[in-house]
């Protein structure tokens, strides 16, 4: 017999009715949990894009305004020191002084537009421009100077400084050298220069350059859709990137052809000596894109540029607007891909100012 007994009643009882999670409701449960995941992440996603929308278009747009004011700065300036506008397309002779600023052998002119071509249709603007800091105002000879000459006699030397860069012209020939010393003779002055300029007469002119010449040209890489600079008044110019995402430029001279103070003709071929007078402005137009990639096409035709009713060659009448003339801006170069991105076209009117007031 026993000793020890058991009973039920010592071992837990189960509470009527309950019982644990089964496989089933396990199951049903992480298929709900996962269902609401993804239908946040939809939502996440879809307003993720939406908020890209805006803030892509407002990094282009910013990209686009600090290169246009850039360009514009420069494009303003262009022209101040080069003299009177009978100057302009005179190609300056070949040295070796005038090489280390780039100015050897280099046709005068305040703004090059170098057009594009089909693969890389962005154009290039050169421009040139004295980088003197005080007034950069021609001074005649008051005498002749001859081929063995050193020096150049003037009646004045202000806002010259030994060592500025200088061009003188006769209207036909032009150099470009560094001023030596600076002497005083008499009521006159002493402007020493190196040896084997050619020889000018009496009234010719100087024109202060400035300690470096601001001589640059703005382009686009193509491949990485970077605006760049160069400075070309150095001997060894190198492109140095500026501002990215630019990925076309446009530039035109606007001209007034039949002297009512109007352009009437915008056009990129480079003025001819006596065609710089027409010459009001610079018409140039940046097309920026933003850096996120859609997965939907999103551009689905080129940008137009519109250049209002003035005679445009390889323009056609704008959509909408027949008696607005306008440029397709094609895009391809960018890539097969170019429509999945936004564009941003900036637009803007430089007035050449430097060219005006030399002509007043």
């Amino acid at each position: 017999m026993s000793l020890y007994r058991t009973s039920s009643s010592c071992l837990p009882q189960p509470v009527n009715g309950a019982h644990g999670v089964s496989l089933v409701e396990l199951l049903v449960g992480m298929a709900i949990g996962l269902l609401t995941v993804l239908v946040i992440t939809q939502v996440f996603l879809v307003s993720e894009q939406y908020r890209r929308i805006p803030t892509s278009g407002a990094n282009a747009h910013v990209n686009g305004v600090l290169a246009l004011d850039a360009l514009q700065r420069d494009i303003r300036q262009a022209g101040y020191g080069l003299g009177p506008r009978d100057w302009l397309g005179c190609q300056t002779e070949d040295s070796s002084d005038a090489a280390k600023v780039g100015l050897s052998g280099t046709v005068l002119a305040p703004v090059v537009i170098t057009p594009g071509d089909s693969d890389h249709p962005s154009d290039a603007v050169t421009v040139l421009a004295s980088g003197s800091s005080d007034a950069a105002m021609p001074i005649q000879l008051a005498e002749d100077h001859a081929v063995s000459g050193t020096a150049f006699i003037t009646a004045t030397a202000a806002g010259l400084s030994a060592s500025d860069w200088m061009l003188v012209t006769d209207g036909s020939t032009c150099e470009v050298f560094q001023l030596g010393s600076i002497t005083t003779i008499g009521s006159q002055y002493s402007l020493g220069h190196a040896s084997g300029m050619a020889a000018f007469a009496d009234g010719s002119v100087l024109s202060d350059l400035g300690a470096i010449p601001v001589y640059r040209r703005w382009s686009i890489d193509a491949d990485r859709a970077v605006l760049q600079m160069t400075d070309l008044a150095t001997t060894a110019p190198s492109a140095v990137d500026a501002y990215p995402e630019i990925v076309l430029m446009r530039a035109l001279y606007g001209k007034d052809t039949n002297s009512d103070a109007t352009i009437d003709t915008y056009e990129a071929t480079q003025p001819s000596v006596s065609d710089w007078g027409n010459v009001l402005a610079v018409r140039l137009v940046l097309v920026a894109r933003s850096p996120h990639y859609d997965k939907e096409a999103v551009t689905t035709d080129a940008p137009e540029w519109v250049l209002g009713s003035a005679t445009v060659s390889g323009a056609h009448a704008c959509n909408g607007d027949a008696e607005s003339q306008c440029l397709s801006l094609d895009l391809e170069h960018v890539g097969d891909d170019w429509q999945h991105y936004r564009y941003q076209l900036l637009d803007t009117m430089i007035p050449m100012r430097n060219l005006l007031w030399n002509a007043g």
